[in-house]
């Protein structure tokens, strides 16, 4: 019955995205899209071979509820850190 009316009304029932808390610091940011511009042109010529790397970790801040939401939206929750075990 519940889940009838929810139709109705033009509601799902999904994962709610995390989204990201805050924006980096922009110099920083401009600075490392600089320098990594700077390695893609050696890349690209056959001089250096350029790898992109990504750590691995463990958060205790892993849940992600569902949640009925209205078609065509997307509910997003924003992360904030917590302690992390890197691996």
């Amino acid at each position: 019955m519940i889940k009838r009316i929810l139709d109705f009304f033009n509601m799902t029932w999904h994962r709610i995205k995390r989204g990201v808390a805050g924006q980096p610091d922009s110099s920083v940011y401009k600075e490392k899209t600089e320098e990594l511009a700077k390695l893609k042109k050696p890349d690209e010529q056959g001089e250096i071979d350029l790898r992109y790397v990504d750590e691995t970790g463990f958060s205790l801040s892993s849940y992600v509820p569902y949640a009925w939401q209205e078609k065509g939206y997307e509910v997003i929750v924003k992360t904030q850190r917590s302690k992390r075990l890197n691996a």
